[in-house]
């Protein structure tokens, strides 16, 4: 059996060497950039309670008075109209809690919450949110994943309660709204 020798796996000149070496790399890196996305994440809060109008039919923007996040990345965060924006395409998270303390009453209730679209008047998904009997406080968190294309990029969103039965003496005791990106749109 022979004796193994090494062979020359790459070009024999510095030049040609330089370009198969950068080939190299380029394709590791364009092959590596599909696999992972961009950071970006932000997010507002309610950190001390504040009241609110009565909750019925109509739709209450849930305030914050706050910034989870001191240097969001890829997200605009508005505590004067209480928004959160989207900045890239993607996949995100979007995460909402609130506590709200209201009216005791007899017979059960419910309302909704949904994400509104503030830059083009529109309102998402809507979520029903049961009130039991006798019971003067709610509280609710959930998270889901959200598709942002082009159209939305850059367009504020808000968080918001209504469209069902009233709830009154409403005080707002806490409220979280964040948007955290995990991956890339492949729409």
């Amino acid at each position: 059996m022979a004796e193994w020798q090494p062979q020359a796996a790459s070009p024999r000149t510095i030049r040609s060497l330089y370009h198969w070496v950068w080939n190299q790399f380029k394709g590791l890196w364009t092959a590596s950039t599909s696999l992972f996305s961009a950071a970006a994440y932000g997010g507002i809060r309610q950190s001390t309670p504040v009241a609110l109008p009565d909750i019925g039919a109509g739709w209450t923007t849930l305030t914050a008075d706050s910034l989870s996040i001191a240097t969001p990345r890829g997200v605009t965060q508005n505590l004067a109209n209480n928004s959160l924006s989207f900045g890239y395409e993607g996949v995100w998270k979007v995460g909402v809690s609130f506590s709200i303390s209201h009216d005791e009453a007899q017979g059960s209730r419910s309302t909704r919450i949904r994400v509104y679209n503030l830059t083009q008047a529109t309102g998402g998904a809507e979520t029903v949110i049961g009130v039991g009997r006798n019971t003067d406080a709610t509280t609710f968190s959930a998270e889901i994943l959200f598709e942002v294309s082009g159209p939305q990029v850059g367009n504020e969103f808000v968080v918001q309660l209504g469209g069902g039965e009233t709830l009154s003496s409403v005080t707002e005791n806490s409220f979280g709204f964040s948007l955290t990106m995990v991956g890339e749109f492949r729409g």
